[in-house]
């Protein structure tokens, strides 16, 4: 992203097939605005419960967790608190959950 000269990003898709927290443990989140990222957990050696504790303490939140039963998907969604704080209100979160929720047709998804 530095060669590009981009400090923000709206979207971030990581899915390495196993090294995800490993790579994420190299991005300066400081340095750069990732608004929301959707991050495979699969795979990734040290689990999915230590992915979701490292972007949390990076200062974002789980809105979705989108699964399928034939591994189609298995892809925490995270948005930037400081992002989604800024528009929306706890209840307007979680009406947007609800509706990511009824919108992912035949996936699994905990809110």
């Amino acid at each position: 992203m530095s060669a590009l000269n981009r400090t923000q990003v709206d979207y971030f898709s990581l899915d390495v097939e196993g090294a995800e927290l490993q790579i994420l443990k190299t991005i300066s989140f400081e340095m750069f605005d990732i608004r929301t990222l959707s991050v495979e957990f699969i795979h990734d050696a040290e689990g999915k419960d230590e992915i979701e504790k490292f972007m949390t303490s990076q200062g974002y939140m789980v809105l979705a967790e989108v699964t399928h039963p034939n591994w189609l998907a298995n892809d925490f969604i995270f948005v930037k608190n400081s992002f989604i704080n800024k528009y929306l209100s706890k209840e307007q979160i979680l009406e947007l959950k609800h509706i990511i929720s009824a919108r992912i047709s035949n996936s699994n998804v905990r809110l």
